[in-house]
């Protein structure tokens, strides 16, 4: 950072083989000082995640943090879904590996660096490191997470972010949205058909049906067309 201006004091140094300015002048002169600018002494600070919300077993979800020092300042992320119960997927992200707890939140699984061709997992949810991806740009640092939740871990979950900078300071615990596991203990739901009515001898119909955890959690129909006669 420069600033330039004018002074009449003599207290600023005087550039390199220069004399320093006589106290006993009284007009003025023109002056340049260089600024270092420090490392803004503030924690990184979790910008969103997308999606923000929803509901299904699989989805990525792309995290954007921030630093005015740079994306460089940030060091690490602590990434966790958790929900009323008490139950949660937790994961630990620096450099360029990545970690989550056990079952019992006790004990870290040993990193693996993105983009490894293998999953870290317990009974609630999988990541899949091959599609772990963490982009720098500015101030702006962008993760991707590609998730897949399991029916024991079924219910609303907020997704909390703290941060830690280069600079040691931690952010405090951000909630950035929220993400509902299905439970798999529904049946699916028949949705429409089209058409709904009509009449005549030929006709393509065209069924659909729905499962909150998607669609290969229909394992079969049964369709009928029957009358008040019984014939079907």
């Amino acid at each position: 950072i420069y600033i330039t201006g004018r002074t009449t004091s003599d207290d600023l140094a005087a550039g390199a083989g220069g004399a320093r300015r006589s106290p006993t002048r009284t007009d003025t002169d023109t002056f340049v000082a260089k600024i270092a600018a420090a490392l803004l002494d503030v924690p990184p600070t979790a910008l969103s995640v997308a999606p923000a919300s929803g509901s299904g077993f699989s989805q990525t979800f792309t995290f954007q943090f921030s630093h005015p020092g740079g994306y460089g300042m940030i060091a690490a992320a602590a990434i966790q879904f958790i929900g009323a119960d008490g139950q949660d997927c937790t994961f630990y992200t620096y450099g360029n590996r990545i970690q989550m707890f056990n079952d019992s939140d006790t004990v870290w699984q040993a990193p693996v660096v993105y983009g490894t061709s293998t999953t870290l997992q317990n009974s609630r949810c999988a990541l899949n490191i091959a599609g772990v991806t963490a982009v720098g740009s500015g101030t702006i640092l962008t993760l991707t997470l590609p998730l897949t939740f399991t029916g024991a871990f079924a219910g609303t979950r907020s997704i909390g972010v703290q941060l830690t900078g280069a600079n040691s300071l931690v952010s405090a615990w951000q909630q950035m949205g929220t993400w509902t596991i299905p439970s798999q203990a529904v049946p699916p739901t028949a949705v429409s058909v089209m058409p709904a009515s009509g009449s005549g001898f030929v006709q393509t119909f065209t069924f659909q049906f729905s499962h909150p955890g998607g669609y290969s959690m229909i394992a079969a129909a049964a369709i009928q067309f029957i009358g008040t006669d019984g014939q079907d």
